[in-house]
């Protein structure tokens, strides 16, 4: 689904993704197009920093060798992919108290090491996380964890519904940071929902369109979201769960049952 959207990224552009796009096909795949990436490592390369070209402790540059070709690229491709790529790998250390991970073992097509440092590096990889939180955004603030209908057509339309008004709350956002110097992750993206739901019941044929707008803009811009690199979060479940035990049968069936017990 990314490399489908290869056309929306332009060269010098850096992607940041998870261990499942550090391949030598999609490093190549993006290196063609010139973007760069950082990722961290896949599980099944072995990394020795006594190799290759040392830039620091523990941060190197080696040259990965082509694999097996996958099933997404045709025959006529493969043939032009270099049969080698120069990569950084980098360890990594998290000191911030707190943190699960407390390595990382960063892999990137940004060799320079003048220009881009480890430490960069690695607070580039952790702003990642910001994909994280759109993604609660999404789930749990539009209430889209849990998907109501049960066929797969009408799954299909309540998704597209979700993204639809999701989008249209993220453009809100971008024009709210705009008109009060903000970046758009500095607003709260809550309170925008909320902001939304209170001033659609005032819009009516008979105000003023362009007040009604810039009050939104203002009221939406009015709460924002400090920056907080070493956030700490517990691994808990806020909600307790209930005490019932789960369904093992349809509600027919229950009832059937039931009638028939009784």
């Amino acid at each position: 689904m990314l490399r489908g959207l290869a056309d929306l990224f332009s060269p010098e552009d850096i992607l940041m993704g998870d261990r499942y796009y550090s391949g030598y096909w999609d490093i190549a795949f993006w290196l063609e197009r010139g973007v760069d990436l950082v990722s961290i490592i896949s599980v099944s390369r072995k990394v020795d920093f006594h190799k290759g070209q040392r830039l620091g402790k523990e941060d190197h540059i080696v040259q990965w060798k082509k694999t097996a070709r996958p099933e997404w690229i045709d025959k006529e491709t493969a043939r032009n992919v270099p049969a080698t790529i120069s990569i950084r790998e980098a360890r990594i250390t998290i000191e911030t108290p707190g943190f699960r991970v407390k390595h990382l073992l960063v892999v990137t097509t940004l060799t320079d090491a003048e220009l881009y440092s480890k430490e960069e590096l690695g607070n580039l990889y952790c702003q990642r996380w910001q994909a994280e939180l759109q993604l609660r955004s999404l789930k749990t603030h539009m209430g889209m964890e849990k998907l109501r209908c049960k066929t797969p057509a009408m799954v299909r339309k309540e998704f597209a519904s979700y993204l639809l008004a999701y989008n249209c709350i993220r453009r809100l956002r971008l024009e709210a940071a705009r008109s009060s110097g903000l970046q758009p992750r500095e607003i709260s993206f809550k309170h925008t929902l909320q902001s939304l739901n209170e001033f659609f019941p005032r819009l009516s044929p008979s105000c003023n369109l362009d007040h009604w707008l810039s009050s939104l803009l203002t009221t939406v811009s009015e709460v924002q979201v400090a920056n907080r690199p070493g956030r700490r979060e517990p691994y808990t479940c806020k909600l307790r769960p209930k005490d019932f035990p789960r369904p093992k049968e349809t509600r027919s069936k229950f009832k059937s049952r039931k009638r028939q017990t009784s």
